[in-house]
């Protein structure tokens, strides 16, 4: 008779879903997201619009978290609601806030807020954003005003949510607004994201000491399209230690992993900067050397998101067991936080994601179905994968 060894989730273990403000507030028009849809860059020529007008009925969803037994909700602020013009605060939009986290607390759904994903002001977009080590100020301004008059409320931060994907698809492959493709640019801005966690998480812990206070990264794995191939294997470690563990590295020792520790400055004080390590992990890739494509520098990573990969992700991610072991040996051993969620910040509109993942899949703020199931599927006891 065969056993099965049981693997129960510890008590306290938070199960919840995931947000940001541009993707479901509705209404968001002073960030560089609004700019780049009026611009025409959505494929589909989609905009925000509404969204999921969580600005008016957020709480709404709250109750269908609460329903679903979850214990935490992770939200983020809009930077360009709280400050439209450069040191003006909107007290009405810090009162909306302090509203839906006081929903929240009283759901007992513990707030998981992060601070930045992925939009930020015109104003702070047109002084060059992140390009510009002057404006990690403006951003460590911004948290401190936030956490002075939400603390009572929220006591887990988010800083920065996938600066890694930011980097890569805003100065890198140019999908993502500013839409560049500046490898020097990338990597200044890379570098400022960082010291911009590292000097908000210093921030935060100077007016909340007992804060849990982190970063969200995107682990992607990159494996070789052959595996004899010494040329798919290097470009296999290449792209994976500067898209996922570089970062990791330098906000863990202060350096970046070789070979960008070759071409960027160490980050100031970042030894320790960090409560845990937000793990987002959506698929795998694989890469390769590729003759007949020279507009991708004859490199080909396949394959595309789909059906596939994005039920992985919910169902049976085996790379998470690389992911983690991997992450937890990183110097500083940090706690990571994971979390498994829906991915709609997509350039090629919200009919081509359904066109490609199927029309069941819906935001929470439209019952989502995939939270129904993995909150039946919670309920039972987790079997090894």
């Amino acid at each position: 008779m065969t056993s099965t060894r049981i693997l129960r989730f510890p008590e306290g273990f938070l199960w919840g879903t995931a947000s940001s403000s541009h993707q479901y507030e509705g209404g968001n028009t002073k960030n560089q997201w609004y700019r780049w849809e009026q611009q025409g860059h959505i494929s589909t020529g989609e905009h925000s619009g509404q969204a999921a007008n969580w600005w008016e009925k957020a709480e709404d969803d709250f109750a269908r978290a609460e329903h679903m037994a979850n214990n935490a909700l992770r939200l983020s602020l809009e930077w360009s609601r709280l400050e439209p013009t450069e040191g003006r605060w909107d007290s009405e939009a810090l009162d909306r806030y302090r509203t839906m986290l006081a929903d929240l607390q009283s759901r007992r759904l513990k707030p998981v807020v992060t601070l930045h994903h992925f939009t930020e002001p015109l104003w702070f977009a047109d002084r060059d954003g992140f390009a510009n080590e002057e404006n990690i100020s403006c951003f460590v301004r911004y948290v401190t005003y936030v956490v002075q008059n939400l603390r009572d409320l929220c006591d887990f931060w988010v800083t920065i949510n996938e600066p890694n994907v930011y980097v890569t698809l805003g100065y890198v492959l140019g999908s993502y607004p500013p839409g560049r493709r500046d490898l020097a640019r990338a990597q200044r801005v890379l570098h400022n994201l960082m010291q911009a966690h590292v000097e908000a998480f210093y921030a935060i812990r100077h007016l909340q000491p007992q804060a849990q206070i982190g970063y969200c990264q995107e682990y992607r794995l990159f494996d070789p399209a052959h595996a004899w191939s010494p040329l798919d294997r290097g470009l296999a470690w290449l792209y994976e230690t500067c898209f996922t563990w570089a970062p990791l590295q330098a906000v863990e020792t202060g350096r970046f992993a070789f070979p960008l520790a070759m071409l960027m400055a160490p980050i100031a004080h970042a030894a320790g900067a960090r409560d845990y390590h937000g793990i987002n992990y959506y698929s795998r890739e694989m890469i390769g050397v590729d003759p007949t494509s020279p507009a991708e520098m004859f490199i080909r990573r396949f394959p595309r998101p789909c059906k596939v990969e994005v039920f992985s992700v919910f169902l049976r991610p085996p790379p998470l067991n690389v992911v983690l072991p991997r992450t937890l040996r990183a110097p500083g051993n940090g706690s990571p936080f994971c979390k498994l969620m829906t991915c709609l910040g997509r350039t090629d509109g919200w009919r081509e994601l359904v066109r490609r993942v199927g029309p069941h899949m819906y935001t929470l703020a439209t019952i989502n179905r995939f939270a129904e199931v993995d909150a039946r599927w919670r309920r039972q006891p987790l079997l090894p994968i």
